[in-house]
């Protein structure tokens, strides 16, 4: 890397003693980074410096950052759930006077829109935030977003809202796929089994 090398150097001429040993350590981290990309991620070592079995992350790396993704993804949810729960009377009176653009939708009282809307999105918050039965809950919350895109996101000047539901959509998916990674209760169930098994044979 002689074009970043030579601007280190460059760095270290102009700038106070101060600032040069922090940014040229910066811009020494941006080298350690972008070797990992093009040499390290494709002959088995992760960023973290540990072997990998081949391209990608090593196995702690890889469920902390599913964890990390899930937890993510769950604080929209329980977050929005806390706010139906807390406003409950104003959420179901504002849900069941609204129209909607499926006319079927409109056949629903607001309490019972606010119930399942409860149901899915706070429970299925909250089970995907834990890592508890972490598939079904993912399940469950595209359920619920699906839902929630057919009642206020398909229309003229929805196109953002739309296309961040498909995300969110294909986020759960992954987790779905890939599982809930680190600080789940599912992993520790799964890691207690594998441990009784392991001592039983």
């Amino acid at each position: 890397m002689p074009i970043l090398a030579d601007f280190i150097d460059t760095a270290k001429k102009a700038m106070p003693d101060v600032l040069r040993c922090n940014i040229a350590g910066i811009l020494k981290q941006l080298i350690t980074i972008h070797s990992y990309s093009m040499n390290d991620h494709t002959h088995g070592k992760c960023i973290c410096g540990a072997a990998t079995n081949g391209a990608g992350l090593c196995t702690v790396c890889s469920c902390k950052s599913m964890g990390v993704g899930r937890i993510l993804m769950a604080l929209i949810f329980v977050v929005g759930g806390f706010g139906f729960l807390t406003g409950f009377a104003s959420q179901a009176s504002s849900l069941g006077n609204m129209e909607y653009t499926i006319p079927l939708f409109n056949i629903f009282p607001g309490v019972l829109m606010v119930l399942v809307a409860l149901l899915l999105k706070l429970g299925g918050g909250l089970a995907l935030l834990t890592g508890y039965q972490t598939r079904h809950a993912a399940l469950a919350l595209i359920v619920y977003v699906v839902l929630a895109t057919l009642m206020f996101h398909v229309g003229e000047g929805q196109m953002t809202n739309f296309l961040k539901n498909l995300a969110v959509i294909g986020g759960l998916l992954y987790i779905m796929a890939a599982g809930p990674g680190a600080w789940a209760i599912d992993t520790k169930k799964a890691t207690v089994s594998s441990a009784e098994t392991e001592s039983t044979e």
